[in-house]
């Protein structure tokens, strides 16, 4: 409208039109570059790609060291995050991941117990979210400063009669996933 009004300045339209014309045509190149970017590295893990096991520390790209202690299968309940609640009872049972996460890194790390998952074949499953959580912290989240660890439990619930061949950890929504061997 401002270029077709007679009588106003037209170096300001002018200018605004380039920009959204550019705008227009890199808006879709970052989009696509980012979404091929985001699955490229947002890997899932296998148990194929398990090298490590129960007890063995695992380091992530991000500078975090995990270490699965513990892994109990068979488990009718967990206890709900949430205290005063009844306990949590799955579909079929419960594995109970005991875990060390240690920020070995040189940036803080949000936490998230449900970052644990189990492997059973490549099939994933992920941890139940209202009974997992760090020890002694009833929240949904930690922040992790670096030289610092963090130990917690993460119950997945998986059908009855069956166990976790590998244990999974996410380092975040868009990080890479680790598998440690059940064994």
């Amino acid at each position: 409208m401002a270029l077709a009004k007679k009588g106003s300045a037209k170096a300001f339209p002018v200018i605004a039109l380039v920009l959204s014309v550019i705008s227009g045509i890199v808006a879709p190149i970052v989009s696509i570059a980012t979404v091929v970017n985001v699955a490229a590295d947002n890997t899932t893990a296998t148990v194929d790609e398990a090298t490590t096991k129960i007890g063995e520390v695992v380091k992530t790209d991000s500078g975090l060291n995990v270490t699965v202690s513990a892994v109990t299968c068979g488990l009718a309940t967990a206890p709900n995050t949430f205290e005063g609640l009844d306990p949590v009872v799955p579909q079929g049972q419960f594995c109970q991941i005991d875990f060390t996460v240690e920020n070995a890194g040189d940036k803080e790390a949000i936490l998230f117990p449900n970052y644990f998952g189990g492997l059973i074949g490549d099939v994933q499953y992920a941890a139940d979210s209202s009974s997992s959580k760090f020890t002694g912290d009833n929240s949904m989240s930690i922040t992790l400063n670096p030289g610092l660890s963090v130990t917690g439990v993460a119950f997945v619930d998986i059908a009855a009669g069956q166990t976790l061949d590998a244990i999974t950890f996410s380092d975040g929504i868009l990080g890479s996933e680790i598998s440690i061997l059940n064994k």
